[in-house]
């Protein structure tokens, strides 16, 4: 009788149970161990390789096992689901009309290059997805979506530690009630600076015991400038002495606008003086015969700040600019618990204030220092910060259109300094490399939206000479032949990332061809860095 035929009498499932074991012997015996037989710990290690969706919508239909597995908290730690707008995002069609429209998302960036997260649009789609992603983290709103959605994924998702409501989002008090309900263990929330400005719901924040940082969105001020309309309603004051103590957790708090009591602020500022780690605050404080300088109130209660973002820079008093601008980035200099800072469109009506926060024995702590939009930064500023910040690994200078090649003369006395960008940066000449090519720790180099990077001759070259080179970005950067790229498979052996647009299917064949480890990057992923969406993304980045 053949191997798999039914006997008289005996049960079809036996046969068939018998057959099952006798094709995994066979394969086993062939190939080795059968994947099915492998341990949960193993498989889960080869599922940690892959991405968001595939986990989502490939792994968990193929069986039992596999959604299990696929499921478990591990694999879930980096992962982030976005629900994005059914439709592109009419603000980006407005600012940035010559990108390609189907290549955005409403969150910013280029889908295919977030492994690690799911970007849904349609409502249906994130009720299918729900139930798959019981041990997801972060879940971020960039539109509002009908409450029944929401209680859907928050009834799914109980372990959710981050959590983004889109500031338009309707938002009623039992639905806030219930999300928290559902998710307890939230750490990092973000939510409309109308809803933190009403005490009952701010109240409901004392339910997150493990809640440690809070971020308001509201309206950017570009929209403003756009003339476009909005269905955000009156803005009142942020209950910063409710959240004070109400949440005992509280380390972190970020707020763009001045949309609090300079009081309240005392009050926050004096009980979280020694827990408050991360901050996003505006310069000034205005209120009715009552302006105070944000950065000398955080001197004042000693607070022991890591991470700060200063926005709205309006320091300056026409009367007494120097004198007022010379108090404030005196008192800068002065948090001297900062590891990162960053000061957003820096406009001061004296620009060399700016260096009395980096002399010597100031900031000597700081490890990341951002300076995005300073368009006035002088030369004398960044020979100040080479000077007075020993410990930085990280320095971003975007579209200082004065400095030029002599405010990178000392640079090389950063001697752990890793990422430098000088994006957009038009002023520098054909010196520049030469300083740069001096840092020896230096792995990431950025010159975006450079005119023409044959201004940066005859110094240029000396990219060839940074051994621990591993990432360039030169995207939008104008005359990229000017770079020696044919000479890099035998001079930048350690360089792994180039990030370049360019236009031809073949111009670096033969640069990848010499160098197989190298990935060559030519999509431009939007962040806050380039667009005028001041607050949003940056934070994300900040507090991360």
């Amino acid at each position: 009788m053949a191997e798999g035929r039914r006997k008289w009498g005996e049960p079809s499932t036996k046969v068939r149970r018998n057959s099952e074991m006798a094709e995994k012997n066979d394969s086993a015996d062939e190939g080795g161990m059968h994947f099915h037989h492998l341990p949960d710990e193993v498989i889960i290690n080869i599922f940690s390789s892959l991405s968001f969706s595939d986990l989502v919508d490939i792994v968990q239909n193929v069986c039992v096992r596999w959604r299990r597995l696929a499921q478990d908290p591990m694999l879930w730690l980096d992962k982030e689901y976005v629900v994005t707008a059914r439709n592109i995002c009419a603000t980006k069609l407005l600012l940035f009309p010559s990108h390609p429209v189907k290549e955005w998302s409403c969150s910013g960036v280029v889908c295919t290059e977030c492994v690690n997260c799911k970007f849904e649009g349609k409502d249906e789609e994130i009720l299918r997805a729900a139930p798959t992603m019981p041990q997801l983290r972060t879940l971020t709103l960039m539109r509002g979506v009908k409450p029944y959605i929401l209680q859907k994924v928050c009834a799914s998702c109980p372990n959710l530690t981050s959590l983004q409501i889109d500031s338009r989002q309707e938002m009623t008090y039992s639905l806030m009630k219930y999300v928290f309900e559902k998710c307890p263990k939230i750490q990092k929330l973000t939510l409309g600076s109308s809803l933190l400005s009403d005490g009952q719901y701010v109240q409901l924040l004392s339910n997150l015991q493990h809640l440690s940082s809070v971020t308001s969105l509201g309206l950017r001020p570009d929209l403003h400038s756009l003339g476009m309309r909005t269905t955000f309603g009156p803005m009142g004051f942020v209950k910063l002495r409710i959240l004070a103590n109400s949440c005992p957790q509280l380390q972190e708090i970020h707020i763009d606008s001045s949309c609090y009591s300079v009081f309240d602020l005392e009050y926050f500022l004096k009980v979280k003086r020694h827990i408050l780690t991360s901050a996003t605050l505006p310069w000034m404080m205005e209120e009715v015969q009552e302006t105070r300088c944000t950065v000398q109130l955080l001197k004042k209660y000693n607070t022991s700040l890591k991470k700060l973002r200063l926005v709205n820079f309006n320091v300056t008093n026409e009367l007494d600019a120097e004198r007022h601008e010379t108090a404030a980035f005196q008192a800068l200099g002065e948090l001297h618990t900062l590891e990162e800072l960053c000061i957003e469109r820096l406009f001061p009506r004296v620009p060399h204030t700016v260096s009395y926060a980096f002399q010597p024995g100031c900031l000597t702590q700081l490890r990341r220092l951002q300076l995005p939009f300073a368009s006035d930064l002088e030369d004398d500023t960044v020979l100040a910060i080479s000077e007075g910040c020993p410990n930085l690994r990280e320095l971003r200078l975007r579209f200082s259109l004065r400095i030029t090649d002599r405010a990178l003369a000392m640079i090389n006395r950063l001697e752990h300094l890793e990422i430098l960008e000088l994006s957009g940066c038009q002023r520098l000449g054909g010196a520049c490399m030469a300083f740069i090519s001096q840092l020896p720790a230096l792995h990431t180099l950025v010159l975006r939206a450079l005119d023409d990077l044959s201004v940066l001759q005859p110094s240029l070259r000396k990219i060839l000479d940074m051994k621990e080179l591993r990432c360039l970005d030169i995207v939008h950067s104008s005359n990229i032949g000017a770079v020696p790229f044919r000479e890099f498979p035998g001079r930048l052996k350690k360089l792994r990332e180039l990030h370049v647009a360019y236009e031809g299917g073949n111009a670096f064949s033969e640069l990848l061809r010499n160098m197989p480890r190298l990935k060559l990057i030519t999509t431009f992923r939007l962040t806050h860095e380039y667009s005028t969406d001041n607050g949003r993304s940056f934070v994300r980045n900040f507090v991360a």
